[in-house]
């Protein structure tokens, strides 16, 4: 459906992208998992999952404040 998406795997957008189509072609309730050392970058790879997710969301489908649905 959304073949123009390019995938990054195994990049940090790769695994968004995933997750975001298997939502959309029925594979329900998607978890993202951070975890690793400490300063390993946890915090900065879930700030580019969720952008990645939110950019998405904004340009396929019209969600609205789809940040704060996503961090309630």
């Amino acid at each position: 459906v959304y073949s123009d998406i390019p995938l990054y795997t195994p990049h940090i957008f790769g695994i968004a992208i995933n997750a975001i189509k298997d939502l959309l072609t029925g594979v329900k309730n998607q978890v993202l998992v951070f975890s690793g050392e400490v300063s390993s970058g946890k915090s900065e790879c879930f700030k580019q999952s969720l952008y990645c997710i939110t950019s998405f969301f904004r340009k396929y489908k019209s969600i609205k404040n789809l940040e704060k649905q996503i961090l309630s």
